[in-house]
This record gives structure tokens, C-alpha cells and sequence, in this order.
């Protein structure tokens, strides 16, 4: 019985610690979903950014970005071996907010890029942002660039058939 207590309080802690406080109440919630995936000490997931700078974002752009990326992250992290990390940052640079997702991975060639790269590259096209990947030995990055000023005027369905299919 104290053993099953001593689990139980132990679950309790590791799911506040993985709580996530950006001021975003939408990616506070995605963080700490995905962190829960990343048993410590096995893969260190960190993210230093202010969420309430992506407030003009809409919650399902928000999710479709963080969502992908964490999958992949982990994904990559699980795959690889040594140290595992997800480092994300988050800053404004003028009319823009710069989001890093940065994780450790193995050391060759990237697998081609799938649907969830696509959904994030509909997404910043939606905000008239950018991304770029780039991997460097064991470490991938994805940065993704979204316009602050931009308010968008298409739904997340809409940028992913157009991504998917092209220009109509």
C-alpha cells in the first residue's frame, strides 16, 4: 500500500514538473502533453519562450506547429543514442516571432520530409512566415519565422489543401 502511495505521489510530481507556464494557455498545454513523453533522464526537453507573443496565432496553427515538431523531435531523440534533448526558444526579431526547435538525432542523412513538415510550412506560409531545417552532425533544427502582423484569413484546412495540392 505505501509503495502504490509512493507511485502515486511520484506520477503526481513528474506531471506538474512537466507543466509548461509561457502565458499561452494553448501551448502551455501542448508542452506539457509532449513533455510527458520524454521520460527524464532520457530525453531533456526545455523551452524558453514567451507564449503570450504567439496569442495572434489560432489555437489549431499553434497545435499543428508544436504538435509536428515534438512528434518529431521526440521521435528523432528515441532514435538516436547518447544524449537526448529538444531545446524550443521563442523571440520576436521586428515583425516576426522566430520559433527554434532544435534535437539531437542520429548521425546520416534525413528521412525525406513527411506530412507534418508540410502542416508546418502551411502554417507559416499562412502567416507569411518561412521555415528552414537544417541538421549538423547529431543535432536537427527547425525554425520556423511566423509575420506578427499578419492576421490570418484562411482556416488550417484551407493552408493544408493548398499545401498539399499546390496553387488552384
Amino acid at each position: 500500500k505505501r509503495a502504490a502511495f509512493l507511485d502515486q505521489m511520484e506520477e503526481e510530481i513528474r506531471t506538474y514538473e512537466a507543466q509548461n507556464k509561457t502565458g499561452n494557455q494553448v501551448l502551455d498545454t501542448i508542452l506539457t502533453s509532449k513533455s510527458l513523453y520524454c521520460p527524464r533522464p532520457k530525453i531533456a526537453l526545455t523551452c524558453v519562450a514567451d507564449g503570450t507573443l504567439l496569442n495572434f496565432v489560432e489555437p489549431m496553427d499553434l497545435s499543428a506547429v508544436f504538435g509536428n515538431a515534438l512528434d518529431n523531435a521526440i521521435a528523432a531523440c528515441r532514435s538516436s543514442d547518447g544524449a537526448q534533448a529538444i531545446r524550443i526558444s521563442g523571440k520576436q526579431q521586428g515583425d516576426f516571432y522566430m520559433l527554434t526547435f532544435e534535437n539531437t538525432c542520429f548521425d546520416g542523412p534525413l528521412p525525406p520530409a513527411g506530412t507534418g513538415l508540410s502542416n508546418i510550412r502551411a502554417v507559416a506560409e499562412k502567416y507569411h512566415g518561412a521555415v528552414l531545417t537544417e541538421k549538423n552532425g547529431r543535432w536537427f533544427s527547425l525554425s520556423v519565422l511566423l509575420n506578427i502582423t499578419w492576421r490570418a484569413v484562411t482556416t488550417y484546412a484551407e493552408s493544408c489543401r493548398a499545401a498539399t495540392k499546390g496553387p488552384r
